[in-house]
């Protein structure tokens, strides 16, 4: 088929490139250039990078003519990041469909990852659905389920992201053949978009399990708290249901680890990055402090 793909993260690349094995991409719609990195130099996204090494033609807007000249099958997206105009949403003989990294209609919108393990679901998955005006509301064409565990969001991002591609492959394949479900609107979940702030730990306000969850769903970000006035990120803990008795912040143990109590359980912290250093591990990170066990992290704003 000839497809016209729109994407422009690094979720989008493990499809375009499964779809170029066997399939004509006429085009790649996707977002112009931005400051990236510590730098903030210039520079394209994955997608463009991909797309002009692999000498496709970019669009980095949607001139409805030029699109439509192009004579395309079918359009893909897949984490795009932009609406896509109503106008062009059925120009294709298939339509434009759409992988979205969730079981849908639950957690339509923008961190459906970061949100499936904050929520602490057993299963989250892929949907393969059409594009409509209102967002991540079209028909499912195809799903695909993917049990949940101990992931973080980096993690899960990339298995869904190869999970999807072959979803999606599977359904250009069998084009003629599906039978697209409605989505029952009454269930349909928003997620919204992360701010640094709904990252930060809360010892006296979360429970330790939240907390495991919060710094798995938001490792991207990198959840966070104060010791000693100095934001400490944390990459990656452990949890129990235990209490020590001793109050939340109270750090019970720092020697091979970090041991904090919440509001009901304690945290274990392995790893850490502390503000203007690089990661280490909480063994590492303990070597420069001395007698902090039996102290408290800073609980203030709690």
């Amino acid at each position: 088929m000839k497809i016209i793909f729109f994407g422009s993260d690094e979720f989008s690349l493990p499809l375009i490139k499964a779809l170029d094995i066997d399939h004509e991409i006429v085009a790649v719609i996707t977002q112009p250039d931005k400051p990236r990195g510590r730098g903030k130099k210039i520079m394209p996204n994955p997608v463009a990078q991909w797309a002009a090494s692999h000498n496709k033609h970019i669009f980095y807007d949607m001139n409805q003519s030029e699109i439509s000249s192009l004579e395309a099958d079918i359009g893909v997206v897949a984490a795009y990041g932009r609406i896509i105009p109503e106008k062009l949403l059925d120009f294709p003989k298939y339509r434009l469909i759409n992988l979205h990294p969730s079981l849908l209609p639950r957690y339509r919108g923008a961190t459906p990852i970061e949100t499936a393990i904050l929520n602490g679901d057993e299963k989250t998955g892929c949907s393969v659905i059409y594009v409509e005006k209102k967002l991540d509301s079209g028909d499912i064409l195809a799903v695909r389920e993917y049990p949940l565990d101990r992931e973080n969001s980096i993690e899960l991002r990339r298995i869904l992201a190869e999970t999807g591609a072959q979803l999606v492959i599977d359904v250009i394949e069998n084009i003629e053949n599906l039978h697209p479900i409605r989505q029952d609107e009454s269930k349909a979940t928003y997620t919204k978009k992360i701010a640094k702030k709904d990252a930060r730990i809360f010892f006296a306000k979360e429970s330790a399990s939240l907390i495991d969850r919060k710094i798995r769903a938001y490792v991207a970000i990198g959840s966070y708290f104060y010791l000693n006035g100095k934001r400490i990120i944390v990459q990656e803990a452990d949890f129990d249901q235990a209490n020590s008795g001793k109050p939340p912040g109270y750090i019970v143990e720092a020697k091979d680890r970090l041991t904090i109590q919440t509001r009901d359980g304690l945290l274990y912290i392995k790893q850490v990055k502390p503000a203007g250093k690089k990661s280490m591990s909480a063994k590492q990170f303990l070597n420069g402090y001395k007698d902090l066990a039996k102290k408290f992290v800073d609980l203030e704003e709690q």
